[in-house]
């Protein structure tokens, strides 16, 4: 076997003087002889054919890599964009310093132009919102430390949402003057909602009435609870508040009445008195739904506790002996104490027809 070397056309690594094909670079090289082009031809036959770089391609590759775009040249080349490269890489070639710059500042032009695209999207955005006038401004500098800002917001024509935004925007601030004339002014209002009230109160006739939850919420228990117990009952009774709709409301109402009558039946007077309180709280909401006289809080408030009172098997199941019922009646007390006074007021005069 011949030990005779030459170097590649391609790549420049020493080779076989005999040998077809570089095994460094995997290029094909130039036959001569007949024979060989032959042999040539049937190694490539079950093979897909490689075009062969030629020496004016390299040549030209290596004058024009480091200074032209990539694409351009393989354009020229008749060559892939992945061929030109790869042939670039094999034969250390790089583009130089100033191409790269150029490359950089186009770059940066396009991002600049993307920038400004997109604020002038957001210009126009801004500019379709309403902007506030030099007039409109010194209008609100002028008069909102005096005037009411809702009287502010319909003179300038603008949301009170807006001019609050703008007058915080500014530092604005409401004078001491206006800020105490506003105090005095919601105590009159207040004072005059509670005047009737208190007159209520003063008469002998009313004051049996007014204080008719507040003998209940003192009754004692017949059954002394836990603490345990109790906060278990406070739980189931606070949270069924949260979810009263109109389904839970109608499904009370259909089953009251039976179970009014049925605790009416005990032999046990506080489970009788029990039933008459019931009753009166189920007065209540159908006078609410009629003519709604109560406040949402005091009508969920009842239906949550006509709910309980009609459920047989609640913390303590009404068919216990002796403590069936002392649940229902802390469940009750529970409710008259959250009850406010102008919903009390109502229930009182209820509660007054039972006692008469």
């Amino acid at each position: 076997m011949s030990t005779k070397t030459k170097a590649c056309p391609m790549c420049g690594e020493t080779i076989l003087a005999i040998a077809k094909k570089c095994k460094h670079c995997l290029e094909y090289l130039e036959i001569n002889d007949e024979s060989s082009v032959k042999e040539h031809g049937e190694h490539l036959a079950g093979e897909q054919k490689i075009n062969l770089w030629t020496r004016a391609e390299l040549n030209k590759l290596k004058k024009e890599y480091s200074k032209t775009d990539t694409k351009d040249l393989a354009v020229k080349l008749g060559r892939t964009l992945e061929a030109v490269r790869f042939q670039a890489k094999k034969l250390h070639l790089k583009k130089t310093k100033s191409y790269m710059q150029s490359l950089y500042k186009e770059a940066s032009k396009l991002a600049a132009k993307k920038t400004t695209e997109k604020t002038t999207e957001k210009t126009t955005k801004k500019a379709a919102v309403d902007i506030w006038t030099k007039t409109e401004l010194s209008m609100l500098r002028k008069e909102y430390s005096k005037t009411d800002t809702k009287d502010l917001a319909v003179k300038l024509g603008r949301t009170l949402e807006a001019v609050r935004f703008q007058a915080k925007k500014l530092h604005l601030k409401k004078t001491k003057s206006y800020m105490q004339s506003l105090y005095e002014s919601q105590r009159k209002i207040v004072q005059s909602l509670y005047e009737p009230q208190r007159k209520i109160e003063s008469k002998p006739d009313n004051e049996e009435t007014y204080y008719t939850i507040k003998k209940i919420l003192r009754m004692k228990l017949p059954v002394k609870l836990d603490n345990r117990v109790r906060s278990i009952i406070e739980k189931v009774f606070f949270e069924s508040i949260k979810y009263m709709e109109k389904e839970e409301c109608e499904y009370v109402y259909s089953r009251i009445n039976k179970k009014v009558k049925a605790t009416a039946r005990a032999k046990a007077a506080w489970i009788v008195q029990l039933s008459e309180f019931y009753s009166v709280l189920f007065k209540a909401c159908e006078q609410h739904n009629k003519k709604s006289l109560l406040s949402d809080n005091a009508h969920n408030l009842i239906c949550a506790a006509l709910l309980y009172f009609i459920d047989p098997f609640d913390i303590i199941p009404d068919h216990t002996l002796g403590t069936g019922y002392v649940d229902d009646f802390y469940v009750l007390q529970l409710c008259l104490g959250k009850i406010k006074r102008k919903d009390a007021d109502i229930l009182n005069e209820l509660f007054k027809k039972i006692k008469e």
